[in-house]
C-alpha cells in the first residue's frame, strides 16, 4: 500500500510485557495489542505502569498545540481494555470465561472517499 501511494511504511515490534520495551514518540501510528492476560491483576506489574506512562506521553504530545502532527493509537483486545481504565472510559471487569463476544457491524453502500481505504 504504501509504495502505490508514494509513502514510506515502516514499523518496529517492541516486546513491552518481557523486555520492557515501549516505542518513543517518533512514529505516526502505534498499534497496540496485547493479552493473555487479567488488565486488572497487572496494574502494579512494572511492564504495565510503563505502557501507562508511554501512553501518557502520547496524550501529552498530543495536548500540545505546538505538535501538529498528532499520534494515533489502535488499541486491541486486552491493550484496549488497559486504555478505557487509563481514560477512566468504562468498568473494566471479568468476564464469563465460556462466553464469547461477537461484534456486529453494517456493511455502507457508498464506497469509501478516503484513498487509502479505495485500493
Amino acid at each position: 500500500m504504501g509504495k502505490g501511494n508514494d509513502i514510506e511504511i515502516s514499523g518496529k515490534e517492541y516486546d513491552v510485557r518481557l523486555k520492557n520495551e515501549l516505542p518513543d514518540t517518533s512514529y505516526d501510528i502505534y498499534l497496540s495489542s496485547g493479552g493473555p492476560g487479567d488488565p486488572l491483576a497487572t496494574r502494579f506489574d512494572d511492564w504495565d505502569i510503563g505502557w501507562n506512562r508511554w501512553l501518557d506521553k502520547i496524550v501529552r504530545w498530543n495536548a500540545n498545540p505546538d505538535n501538529e502532527n498528532k499520534k494515533y493509537i489502535f488499541f486491541i483486545c486486552h491493550s484496549f481494555q488497559l486504555a478505557c481504565r487509563y481514560f477512566n472510559s468504562g468498568l473494566v471487569c471479568k468476564e464469563n470465561p465460556l462466553r464469547l463476544a461477537f461484534s456486529p457491524f453494517t456493511c455502507c453502500r457508498r464506497p469509501a472517499t478516503n484513498r487509502f481505504l479505495m485500493k
